[in-house]
């Protein structure tokens, strides 16, 4: 085999340009965000599988200080009487069970 046949490489510069740092950092950007996202992505509706159903928050008022508020002038009566029925609400929903017949004897089949 000669020397002749073999083709060296096309000689590149040993020192890279700004430019040509600049595009590999946004290269790899381009890659690296969306993957991250992508994951955040999974990540939260793992979560949210494991947090299961019941893991809703908690109402933000109670009745009591609800009364407070109103006792101190914060609230007017209209507004208290439609949150009042807002927590009550939310709390019957809370203790419902799923099926009402079976809490109040209704005859089986």
């Amino acid at each position: 085999m000669t020397r002749a046949s073999h083709q060296p490489a096309p000689n590149r510069s040993a020192d890279p340009t700004p430019w040509d740092r600049t595009a590999e950092i946004l290269w790899s950007l381009g890659w690296l965000v969306p993957a991250v996202l992508l994951v955040a992505a999974a990540g939260y509706m793992f979560y949210r599988r494991l947090a299961g159903p019941g893991s809703a928050p908690e109402a933000s008022f109670t009745l009591r200080d609800l009364r407070k508020l109103r006792e101190q002038g914060q609230l007017i009566e209209s507004e208290y009487q439609r949150l009042r029925e807002t927590v009550i609400g939310a709390a019957r929903s809370q203790i419902q069970p799923d099926n009402p017949d079976s809490v109040r004897g209704a005859p089986e089949d």
